[in-house]
């Protein structure tokens, strides 16, 4: 005969145990029991422990089987986490099955933890380059720790006489966030004092101010060699602008003023007032009458003509004229000459010709004078610290070529910074201080 299969009971996924299915068949007659090797035309297989089912191999074969849920044509149950929440510590855990056939889930309910004790602290107390080097567990207090310099560890001791070390991790934190530094502002501070910089944005992006003082007025330095002769610059144009006098005693000066052309003014000295006959306070009283004549004082301011004042080996070469004084021409000879005016012209240096020598450290000048250049070769400066409308008059009396040169920083004309000019041989240059660096001439 042939055997349906019978129904299996709904199994559980998840690895849970099988359900418990009963069986209720009608047995036929001719059906043997577990044991016989045939049941009518079926021959069934094998030996059936509890709960197994008899399963149809074929249409003449049968096995004993534990049941299972797709035997009898239904669908797999499934079962899946629902929820999880945690339970008051002093609750016992809890699950349960909710859902519908064939979908169930597990709702599971975790009491929390108890309280720990309290943990321990520790104190670092020192460092160590490595572990190897601490000092016995035993003899440091329980908590005191030490790190390790080659790994940054944390070593901490349990205390008393069996104390170990315990590795605790590294003190070192993660890295932090890089930090921005810009500069805001540099003000200059007063000399003498310190130098400071402040901060004016936060630890990880810095704004620093800086405030550098002031440095001391430093050593003058040493001056340099002077240049060499540049190319001749544009001639300057002067011409006269006013002549006045000055009261006696008083030092003439030249104003220079204006741009190329520039305009001289002078203002002279007025000389002393000269008498009748060309001798400064003494009145001649008449022509010479004859040749061979002298001058004679007849009082502190007369004179007059003699014979009686021949000058012993002295041959007098002409007749004088009225106002002529005699005038020695060389060691036995004189002549009467026209004596020139000692009043009324005015003018004229304040100190006696001087003669300079020019060399390679050129010769300083000497202002309100002649300077007559005698010898040497090479060239000679304007004295430094003289005030404006300084003058000076150069003379080269050489065979060579002269080099004037300015003050340090100095301009002569229309020449570069401390550029010389030539003054040739036997030629004389008139110089006025425009200001204390800057120099005219007239050549």
């Amino acid at each position: 005969m042939a055997l349906d299969g019978v129904q299996g009971g709904t199994g559980i996924s998840g690895g849970g145990s099988a359900g418990v299915v009963t069986l209720d068949l009608a047995v036929p007659s001719n059906l043997t029991l577990p044991g016989t090797p045939t049941l009518g035309t079926v021959m069934v297989s094998g030996t059936p422990a509890i709960n197994d089912v008899l399963t149809a191999i074929s249409t003449t074969l049968a096995q004993w089987k534990p049941p299972t849920g797709g035997t009898g044509g239904g669908t797999p149950p499934t079962l899946a986490i629902g929820t999880v929440s945690t339970l008051p510590a002093s609750q016992s855990a809890t699950a349960s099955i909710t859902g519908t056939a064939p979908n169930y889930f597990l709702n599971i309910g975790i009491p929390a933890g108890a309280t720990g004790a309290p943990g321990t602290g520790f104190t670092i107390v020192g460092s160590v380059a490595t572990s190897s080097g601490l000092p016995p567990a035993s003899s440091v207090n329980a908590g005191d720790a030490y790190v390790a310099l080659d790994t940054s560890n944390i070593w901490v001791s349990s205390g008393g006489s069996s104390a170990i070390w315990t590795n605790v991790g590294s003190v070192q934190g993660p890295p932090g966030a890089a930090a921005t530094v810009t500069v805001g502002s540099t003000a200059q501070g007063a000399v003498g004092t310190n130098a400071s910089v402040t901060n004016t944005g936060s630890t990880s992006a810095a704004v620093l101010n800086f405030t550098i003082p002031t440095g001391a007025t430093g050593a003058a330095g040493t001056p340099g060699t002077p240049g060499g002769v540049g190319p001749a610059g544009p001639a300057p144009t002067l011409t006269i602008g006013t002549v006045t006098s000055v009261p006696s005693g008083t030092a003439p000066t030249v104003n220079i003023s204006g741009s190329n052309p520039y305009t001289l003014d002078f203002q002279l000295e007025a000389g002393t007032p000269g008498g009748s006959g060309g001798l400064p306070g003494v009145t001649v009283s008449a022509a010479p009458g004859a040749a061979n004549q002298a001058l004679i004082s007849s009082s502190a301011s007369a004179a007059g003509w003699s014979s009686a004042g021949i000058i012993p080996n002295v041959t007098v070469t002409n007749t004088p004229t009225a106002n002529q004084v005699l005038t020695a021409t060389t060691t036995t000879q004189a002549a009467w000459a026209t004596p020139a005016p000692s009043g009324g012209g005015g003018g004229g240096f304040t100190t006696a010709p001087v003669n300079v020598t020019a060399g390679a450290t050129p010769a300083t000048l000497t202002v309100n004078a002649l300077n007559i250049v005698t010898a040497g070769t090479g060239g000679v400066i304007w004295s430094s610290g003289v005030a404006a409308n300084a003058q000076m008059l150069v003379r080269n009396d050489t065979a060579s070529p002269v080099n004037i040169f300015p003050v340090s920083g100095g301009v002569i004309n229309s020449l570069a910074t401390n550029a010389s000019m030539s003054l040739p041989a036997d030629t004389t240059a008139m110089l006025f201080a425009a200001s204390p660096t800057r120099i005219l001439t007239v050549p």
